[in-house]
C-alpha cells in the first residue's frame, strides 16, 4: 500500500529502521500521499470545470463516479477511500469522472435544506442529515415507500433520475424515523 513515498521499501526493511522511527514517519507518509491524490482529483475536477480551485474537492455538489463500475461518491475524503473491484486495487484516479446527475441530484438536496451548493461541505450535509423519500421506488400495490439518507441518494447512481422529496414528511416524520436502522 505504502508506494511512491520518500521512503524507499530498502530502507523500510532495513534492519536500522525501527518501529518507533516508522511510527514517526508513518504520518508524513499518509499527508503526503493524501495530498497527492487530492492534486490528481483536483486534476480530474478541472477536466469538467477548468477553473475550480482545489478548495471545491471538499463542496459537497462535488460528486465523483467511477468510470468503470459507476460506483458513486461525494467529495475527496470519500473518494480516497473507494476503489474499484474491477480495476486496479491501489487507489488511483484515472476512471474518475465528475458526475453530472450526482452534482444535479446532492444540489437539489442541498438547495431544499436551505444550504448554497457554492459553500456547502459534505460536514454540512451530514449534520442537517435530511429524511429523502424517493418517490420513484415506492410501490403504491403494497403501500411501502423508499425512505433513505443522502449518502444513499446520491451514492446510489439509480436514483439519480428519481422523483424525491426531501424533509416533507411533516408529522409522520417521528414515526419513520422510529423504524430507521442505526
Amino acid at each position: 500500500m505504502i508506494s511512491d513515498t520518500f521512503i524507499s521499501r530498502d530502507e523500510l526493511s532495513d534492519a536500522k529502521t525501527t518501529e518507533a522511527e516508522f511510527d514517526e514517519r508513518l504520518p508524513k507518509i499518509v499527508e503526503q500521499w493524501k495530498s497527492e491524490r487530492n492534486q490528481e482529483l483536483h486534476q480530474c475536477l478541472r477536466m469538467s470545470r477548468p477553473k475550480a480551485a482545489e478548495s471545491d474537492l471538499y463542496l459537497a455538489a462535488t460528486v465523483f463516479h467511477h468510470g468503470c463500475c459507476f460506483n458513486t461518491a461525494v467529495s475527496a475524503s470519500s473518494q480516497l477511500k473507494q476503489y474499484c473491484h474491477y480495476s486496479d486495487p491501489m487507489w488511483s484516479a484515472r476512471f474518475l469522472i465528475l458526475s453530472p446527475s450526482g452534482c444535479q441530484t446532492i444540489t437539489k438536496i442541498l438547495e431544499a435544506c436551505s444550504l448554497d451548493p457554492a459553500m456547502a461541505t459534505v460536514q454540512d450535509l451530514h449534520d442537517v442529515n435530511p429524511l429523502i423519500e424517493c418517490e420513484s421506488c415506492a410501490d403504491p400495490r403494497s403501500g411501502s415507500r423508499a425512505f433513505m439518507r443522502w449518502p444513499r441518494a446520491v451514492g446510489e447512481y439509480l436514483h439519480h433520475n428519481h422523483t424525491m422529496t426531501i424533509n416533507a414528511s411533516g408529522d409522520k416524520t417521528d414515526e419513520i424515523l422510529a423504524c430507521e436502522r442505526l
